[in-house]
Formats: C-alpha cells, structure tokens, sequence
C-alpha cells in the first residue's frame, strides 16, 4: 500500500522522490483502473475495500478484474471517438 501511494505522489502530484523505472507504468495502469472504478460498481467495490483495508494488503487486481477495466475503458474510448466524429 505504501509504494502504491508513493507512485501516486510522484505520478499524479509531482512530487519529489525516488522513481524506478516502472513507477510511471504501473501510475498509468491504476489510473486506468481508477478511471473504470468511476462508473462499474464491481471495479468500485474492489477499490474501496483495499484503499479501506477491508480486505488483503495486497492490491493486486485478478486478471479478471483487469479485463473489466479494459473491456470498460475500451467502450469509453470507442464512445467518445463516435461522440467526435460527429
């Protein structure tokens, strides 16, 4: 939980810090997550529950659960090109 909250730090609010090489990726893949949570309540749930320490310490999304987020940002993309292109 800790390091994820330090890649938020330094991905979303520049702050200043030590950064290893995959930190801007696996920013960008929870704020891809983050972004589905936002509208699918399964998504949602998973989040509130780990951020809450509800459950294990160990956020690591299933694959499953990774495949909803994609399936979701997916369509949004899709949409919002469609919205565009008219």
């Amino acid at each position: 939980m800790w390091m994820m909250n330090a890649i938020v730090d330094i991905g979303a609010h520049r702050a200043q810090g030590r950064q290893p090489w995959w930190y801007a990726s696996a920013y960008q893949l929870f704020d891809q997550f983050l972004g589905a949570t936002e509208s699918d309540a399964v998504l949602a749930e998973w989040f509130v529950r780990r951020t809450s320490l509800l459950d294990s310490l160990y956020p690591t999304p299933s694959p499953r659960l990774l495949a909803r987020a994609i399936q979701h940002n997916s369509r949004a993309w899709l949409a919002q090109r469609r919205a565009g292109d008219h």
